[in-house]
């Protein structure tokens, strides 16, 4: 894209404005120690680059076996959510339903249930009476009668 202003100068106008300042020096090219230098520093960065490959390298091996693993057990959840799925049928729940722990019957409040367990109450109360009698009125002075 050109402007008004590029179209109006010449040819002559742009060559002048395009041609190097200054043409360059011998100085701006490096030495022999330089150039050892620079040499000494590309193979270092060199050896760092090939460490960094190899670096890389091994983590891609270890991400691909990373990922095959993730899929095959992947697959294999994938086949026990299954088998889950028919285990849980209607069918299958009738084969795997364990046996039911039936607790015997409480019995139920009879007359004759009542009537005996007041007459035991108040036969326990009469032998109770009994023994805290005699305790107080035999045993307790044959008791006391003994050096």
């Amino acid at each position: 894209m050109s402007s008004a202003s590029e179209n109006k100068l010449s040819n002559e106008e742009l060559k002048r404005r395009n041609l190097p300042t200054e043409p360059p020096s011998l100085a701006a090219c490096p030495t022999a120690e330089q150039w050892e230098e620079l040499l000494g520093v590309l193979n270092s960065q060199y050896r760092l680059l090939t460490a960094q490959s190899n670096a890389l390298n091994a983590l891609l091996t270890m991400i691909q076996t990373v990922s095959a693993q993730e899929s095959k057990q992947t697959k294999e959840l994938l086949n026990i959510c299954q088998q889950l799925e028919q285990a849980g049928s209607k069918k299958e729940r009738r084969r795997l339903r364990l046996p039911r722990i039936r607790l015997p019957k409480l019995p139920t409040v009879t007359r004759k249930g009542a009537a005996f367990t007041l007459m035991l109450l108040v036969v326990s109360g009469i032998l109770l009476y009994a023994s805290v009698t005699a305790w107080n009125n035999l045993l307790k002075p044959l008791l006391a009668l003994l050096p």
